[in-house]
């Protein structure tokens, strides 16, 4: 199965080539991921998490809405939107990764239910 974005993430990443900006290695290294990671990725053999594709848009200087599909036209303002909805979907995820380990400690702290199992 792969994620929508791969065709895209794929020719972006050849018109950063093209150009002469930085080689799939270097836009590897900036995003903080590993060459065959991004190659996973452009390949649609996997998918980014929520804050790799921040940065990776970033780095590309696309918009997170055109590098899934939901949007053609990247104009300033589609770029502008899509890198608020990606930040707020990252800020969701972080939010939600501290809901996950204060109820975890919350969970170790109150012991076993009362059935004398954890749930």
């Amino acid at each position: 199965m792969s994620w929508t974005g791969a065709r895209r993430l794929d020719e972006a990443l050849d018109e950063a080539v093209t150009k002469g900006r930085a080689s799939r290695a270097e836009i590897a290294r900036a995003i903080n991921v590993d060459p065959s990671t991004l190659s996973h990725w452009a390949s649609g053999r996997r998918s980014p998490d929520p804050d790799a594709l921040v940065r990776l848009c970033r780095e590309l200087k696309i918009s997170a809405d055109y590098l899934l599909g939901t949007a053609d036209a990247l104009s300033a303002e589609a770029r502008a939107a899509g890198d608020e909805e990606a930040e707020r979907l990252l800020a969701i995820h972080k939010m939600l990764d501290v809901v996950e380990r204060e109820f975890t400690e919350l969970k170790k702290r109150l012991g076993p239910g009362p059935s004398g199992q954890s749930s």
